[in-house]
């Protein structure tokens, strides 16, 4: 079996950049050795998010992204991104909202790989990895457009 990356839009946000997502996730896969996955990644409302935050992890407030290893062998894992704060955290970091989303994306899959951002030193490698495949997705470009 190889990877099956699977997306799913909740929202009204549309269209969303479905070939940079997919491709940002293959080369993480890739590059952690994973060859036989299945990822959800499921784009949500800050109201669906704060859901989830809330009854799977105890906390009552809205996120950006949240992720689940389901199983190890064969590895299945689940990413709950808010689109709505993407688009927040997009302004508020003065990125495009490609680069937010893919940040995120980025984010939750190497959480799934393993990593963590518990202290300065773990978010400094873990946004430096952020960098180098939101890098590494654009230099693969085929200017997909996102929404507005």
């Amino acid at each position: 079996m190889k990877n099956q990356i699977n997306i799913f839009n909740t929202t009204e946000i549309k269209p969303i950049p479905r070939k940079k997502i997919l491709t940002i996730a293959n080369f993480i896969l890739e590059d952690y050795n994973v060859s036989s996955a299945t990822i959800n990644i499921v784009l949500q409302t800050n109201e669906e998010i704060t859901k989830i935050n809330k009854e799977f992890l105890n906390h009552n407030y809205e996120t950006d992204v949240i992720s689940f290893n389901i199983e190890e062998e064969p590895f299945e894992g689940e990413l709950y991104i808010s689109l709505e704060k993407t688009i927040e955290q997009a302004k508020e970091f003065n990125q495009s909202i490609n680069d937010e989303l893919l940040r995120l994306v980025a984010h939750g899959l190497l959480h799934l790989m393993g990593l963590d951002d518990k202290n300065d030193e773990q978010k400094k490698k873990i946004h430096k990895l952020e960098d180098y495949y939101i890098f590494k997705t654009k230099k693969n470009d085929d200017n997909e457009k996102f929404f507005r």
